[in-house]
């Protein structure tokens, strides 16, 4: 971990020991090293130097940080970054299922502009993101529920601000029917009894 300011880029503690903790992967001989670590938080700083301010704390700072460690060719540990670093992915309990904790993906908070991504970066994402998912229902032989959130504002920005309500709808029936593909190809990999529900949490 780097712990002082590097002498030319100015590098401090901050992002560093930030972009450090961020893709800290449970196997500690697939973490980042010092050098690449160092190269993403000058990335980051760069950045802020930019915009004219720090940006610890702001929303996309983690999405800055995968974006730049996925260029590092590290694509596991940026997909690891937008699941433990903006909050896209978190567990709820529901009345309307008994018994079991739904894993909720907001869909609306994987980039940091929605507007400005394309088709084939959000889908990209959704289907690396439920592969990193994956391990939360081997216990349970693949049952449980994958709660989808913010669907309709998704599909609103990819269908257009002239789009109907027809078009909004089978663009959300589209994320859903792919999330529900990948778990049910996920299921046969993994040898499952089972395979999680997809529910719409609007």
């Amino acid at each position: 971990m780097i712990r002082e300011a590097d002498s030319q880029t100015g590098t401090g503690p901050c992002l560093a020991d930030y972009v450090d903790g961020l893709f800290a992967p449970r196997c500690q001989s697939e973490r980042l090293n010092d050098s690449a670590v160092k190269e993403v938080a000058t990335a980051l700083e760069a950045y802020a130097r930019i915009e004219g301010g720090a940006i610890i704390g702001t929303d996309n700072l983690a999405f800055l940080a995968s974006s730049a460690v996925h260029a590092l060719g590290r694509e596991d540990l940026a997909i690891e970054a937008v699941i433990m670093g903006t909050g896209a992915v978190y567990p709820q309990k529901l009345e309307a299922v008994e018994h079991d904790t739904v894993w909720v993906i907001n869909t609306e908070r994987l980039f940091p502009d929605l507007a400005a991504c394309t088709e084939l970066a959000f889908f990209s994402v959704v289907y690396h993101l439920v592969g990193k998912m994956l391990h939360l229902w081997d216990d349970t032989q693949g049952s449980g529920t994958l709660g989808l959130k913010r669907l309709r504002a998704v599909s609103r920005v990819f269908a257009g601000g002239k789009a109907g309500e027809r078009e909004r709808t089978a663009w959300t029936e589209r994320i859903i029917r792919t999330v529900e593909h990948r778990l049910e190809d996920c299921s046969m990999d993994r040898g499952w009894s089972d395979v999680p529900r997809v529910m719409m949490l609007d």
